[in-house]
């Protein structure tokens, strides 16, 4: 009698199906649907470890050599200076913060739940090249200039200090002024 029952189930299905296959509209449908689901639990399973959240780095960059460049190139337009070097004093290097995801895992085993987490800096791949997302730069802050040149007259020392301490926002405490030797 089990065997009936089975065999009639199983003849409704096939009935069932023959007819569904037969309307076009509905396998696409159908089709649309399965793909959807798919979709919809690769993007769940994946976009759950994307918890991101910034993090701090330090990476050194050409910031202060730029500005040492740049003040060098406008000190040899001053009439009597033919050769000056200059260094720049700052607290830090550039710092940049970069786009973290964190990784959430939870296994169960022998009725316990041990829950984890786990910080991975988010890569961007460009082609062959691989390179951390950067959130923001920030540059570091100056806290002096020590100025070489190779004559100096007092007039001169004071319209240098004065121009320096405008440009880096910095107090002419913090600026020396040397002659070369």
């Amino acid at each position: 009698m089990q065997k009936n029952v089975f065999i009639k189930i199983f003849d409704k299905i096939k009935i069932f199906f023959s007819q569904f296959l037969k309307n076009k509209k509905l396998v696409r449908l159908l089709i649309v649907c399965l793909a959807l689901i798919i979709v919809g639990i690769f993007a769940s399973v994946f976009l759950k470890k994307e918890d991101k959240k910034v993090e701090k780095s330090v990476f050194d960059g050409s910031y202060v050599e730029n500005l040492e460049l740049k003040i060098q190139t406008m000190l040899l337009k001053l009439d009597g200076v033919s050769d000056v070097s200059v260094l720049i004093l700052t607290d830090s290097s550039k710092i940049q913060e970069f786009l973290f995801e964190t990784d959430e895992s939870t296994e169960t085993k022998n009725d316990s739940t041990v829950s984890s987490k786990k910080n991975n800096v988010v890569i961007r791949k460009n082609g062959s090249l691989q390179e951390p997302v950067v959130v923001s730069t920030k540059n570091p802050k100056i806290t002096g200039a020590l100025i070489v040149l190779n004559k100096i007259s007092p007039q001169l020392k004071i319209s240098i200090i004065n121009s320096i301490s405008v440009v880096l926002n910095l107090d002419s405490s913090c600026i020396s002024i040397l002659q070369e030797s």
